[in-house]
């Protein structure tokens, strides 16, 4: 059944002394996820674009605040993204209403920050050039994203990024937690249906008709080592 979350604050950009502030400001992230150059809090989204969405590293990067953040993705974690893609892949081959897009899409919303959901989609709708953006960093908001949680990322930032999202405009927000064998389906910042194993990815706003079963998106992973108890 649809429930109700707490409404997130909104987050004004303002000055940081620490790394440590900047962190918490960020949803009380890692550290070790923000890179040094640009410094944090300087980086815009040309310089953003110059380096394709990429840190020094080469790892995939989002935008936030002025600091560039790295995005988490383990294995697991990119196979269920992948298993989610292929399953709305085939949806959109029989109801070809738009298109799908991976990891590397790099999304500009409203009014700065720049997000990488692990998947999109697009409603053709929403591009009456009947074309995919060929821009570095896009524009286009997407009807659907979806966003598959890795072990550093918070509750906070999660909470974040989904503000962010229907701020933008995007009517449907996936939350899927490998981990934890859960989901929450999001059709608006504040109002949520949270999913089981045994629970079902809709998107009926957007999709018609889709129906993929967590128990078929979490098949191929391994099962989750239970946590150990401290003494």
């Amino acid at each position: 059944m649809p429930t109700t979350a707490p409404r997130p604050k909104t987050r004004k950009a303002a000055p940081v002394a620490t790394i440590g502030e900047l962190c918490d400001r960020l949803g009380g992230v890692s550290a070790h996820r923000v890179c040094a150059d640009p410094a944090p809090g300087t980086a815009t989204v040309r310089d953003y674009a110059r380096r394709d969405g990429r840190s020094a590293t080469g790892a995939i990067c989002e935008l936030a605040d002025g600091t560039l953040l790295e995005k988490p993705k383990g294995a697991s974690e990119s196979v269920l993204a992948q298993e989610i893609a292929f399953c709305l892949r085939l949806y959109l081959r029989d109801h070809p209403i738009g298109y799908v897009g991976g990891e590397a899409c790099l999304i500009q919303l409203a009014p700065g920050p720049v997000r990488v959901p692990d998947i999109s989609v697009t409603l053709w709708g929403d591009r009456p050039a009947g074309l995919t953006s060929i821009d570095a960093v896009t524009k286009e908001i997407p009807a659907l994203v979806v966003e598959v949680v890795s072990p550093s990322n918070t509750a906070r930032e999660i909470a974040r990024k989904v503000e962010e999202y229907f701020r933008a405009g995007v009517r449907v927000v996936w939350i899927v937690n490998p981990q934890r064998r859960s989901a929450a389906v999001y059709t608006g910042v504040a109002t949520l249906t949270r999913l089981d194993a045994a629970g079902t990815l809709t998107a009926e706003a957007v999709l018609p008709g889709f129906a993929l079963p967590l128990a078929t998106a979490f098949a191929w992973l391994p099962t989750p080592t239970p946590r150990k108890r401290k003494p």
